[in-house]
């Protein structure tokens, strides 16, 4: 009897332990369960982390190409910024040496305007004085050979003078020449050469004339023709 209850007693005992270690075993799958279901979340979280160190990777790698390439553009720009700026000093450097020379240009042909301005002035008062001398010699040869007869010439000795008229710039500095020659023929008695240098230009004054003559014709003529064209 007393083995009996003994081995009860052990039952007992031996069947409280089977239900502890069971609610522990169930405890530890519970935690088990639990555990593998926080790493389930962790290995996603950590794909998730490692999706997104690969975009970012890929984002860098994506950012430093472009800044490379924008690099390598502003230093292509660079270049040609270089390049344009020798051309746009040799360019400038070319246009100084050009306006150098018309600098000098431009002063020389100041000089030479100074020059032919003293030059015409210096025509201008020598023909004033041309004109006072012709003059003179006009009252001069009036006085001794007998005065101008009805053709504007000076008569002397039988021979015809031509008078210089007074007033005009250009004929009054031919009266230099026209003293000139009646120098020469006061001091030399060979008429004949001093007339035919009158008669010389006589003849070219003509000439002159009659040219004019034709192209004051010709144009009358063109502009009839022109007239009878737009009335036609």
């Amino acid at each position: 009897m007393v083995e009996a209850a003994e081995l009860r007693k052990m039952l007992l005992e031996m069947e409280s332990k089977v239900e502890l270690l069971e609610r522990e075993v169930e405890f530890l799958k519970k935690d088990k369960s639990e555990n593998e279901e926080k790493i389930r979340v962790l290995e996603k979280k950590i794909g998730a982390l490692e999706r997104k160190d690969v975009d970012e990777r890929n984002k860098w790698t994506r950012i430093e190409k472009e800044l490379r390439e924008k690099i390598q553009e502003k230093e292509n720009e660079g270049l040609e910024l270089g390049q344009k700026t020798k051309e746009v000093e040799s360019f400038a450097n070319s246009k100084s040496s050009d306006m150098e020379d018309l600098r000098e240009a431009l002063k020389k042909s100041e000089e030479r305007e100074k020059s032919l301005e003293l030059f015409v002035a210096q025509l201008k008062e020598e023909a004033g004085v041309a004109e006072n001398v012709i003059r003179g010699l006009n009252q001069k040869v009036d006085t001794v050979n007998g005065g101008v007869n009805g053709n504007g010439v000076i008569a002397r000795d039988g021979k015809r003078w031509p008078v210089v008229a007074t007033g005009s710039t250009v004929v009054a500095a031919a009266a230099v020449i026209w003293f000139y020659f009646w120098l020469i023929h006061e001091n030399n008695d060979d008429d004949d050469f001093f007339y035919g240098l009158i008669r010389d230009t006589e003849k070219e004054e003509e000439e002159e004339e009659e040219e004019e003559e034709e192209e004051a014709r010709r144009k009358k003529k063109k502009k009839r023709h022109k007239k009878n064209v737009k009335t036609a």
